[in-house]
């Protein structure tokens, strides 16, 4: 029985009543793909976003354990009865309350499109290694075209790459939005040695409340320290941004509450002295 076959089984078999924002991959030849790109390692766990009806998670299984979270309680029974096993662990909740709980390696994810910015921001203050992710494919152009501020957003903490498009057919049911499967990868030291301006970026936005006049100053400060491995003062970081002649409108915002103007504006005047 083909996985479409199955999927229409089970839902009639449990009396599924699907609700707008799932959607099921039925493409056996994908699941793989996805699971193949992680190149898993059998001492490996893996977290599961969204796991359905399970039919990526067991996939997972087959190469290291798995830790497989579902906001919907009602699919909990279904996955527990069809393919719980020893290298499964099934977690009924709202990823964005749990994340910061579970300890996991990668993850591979067909994720819940509705939070795909929500779980970005998350993944900035967590550890892992890599993660594989299903995205609408709008949200996945996003993160590598330099005309957004998610793009900066993303590239201060993550090298992004897109995988490859995954069609509409590929779902039961069809969903509306074009899908696109992508990497992420946290970035290193070294990633920031050569992309001094990004590790900047990251420290503001992980002072997102302070004024961006202060924030930078501590940014410039860690920068130094943390990846140059050089001492610098206060006062010889609040020279070197006085140099930039950085708009003191700028300069009054918090990071987060700078636009992808904003973001364009800083990186040029930032290069001057980085």
């Amino acid at each position: 029985m083909n996985l479409k076959d199955y999927t229409e089984s089970l839902v009639k078999k449990y009396s599924i009543i699907l609700k707008p924002d799932q959607n099921f991959m039925i493409d056996e030849k994908l699941i793989k793909k996805i699971v193949s790109c992680a190149k898993i390692k059998p001492d490996e766990t893996i977290l599961e976003i969204g796991a359905g009806l399970g039919f990526l998670t067991k996939e997972i299984a087959r190469s290291g354990s798995v830790i497989a979270v579902e906001l919907d309680s009602s699919l909990e029974t279904i996955l527990k009865k069809e393919i719980e096993n020893s290298k499964m662990k099934i977690v009924t909740g709202n990823i964005l309350d749990l994340i910061n709980n579970l300890e996991f390696d990668k993850i591979v994810s067909n994720i819940p499109y509705s939070i795909c910015e929500s779980l970005l921001q998350k993944l900035t203050k967590i550890k892992f290694d890599l993660a594989v992710l299903t995205v609408p494919k709008s949200f996945a152009y996003r993160l590598i075209k330099e005309n957004t501020k998610l793009y900066y957003f993303s590239r201060a903490f993550f090298s992004a790459k897109i995988l490859f498009d995954v069609p509409k057919e590929a779902f039961y049911p069809k969903p509306n939005t074009s899908s696109t499967v992508i990497e992420l990868k946290p970035k290193t030291k070294k990633e920031y040695r050569k992309e001094k301006i990004d590790y900047i970026l990251r420290e503001l936005f992980l002072q997102g409340e302070k004024k961006l006049k202060n924030s930078l100053r501590e940014a410039i400060i860690n920068l130094n320290k943390e990846i140059l491995g050089k001492n610098l003062t206060k006062r010889k970081s609040k020279g070197l941004i006085e140099e930039l002649k950085i708009a003191d409108k700028i300069l009054e915002k918090r990071p987060i509450e700078l636009d992808f103007a904003d973001m364009k504006y800083l990186k040029e005047k930032l290069e001057i002295i980085l």
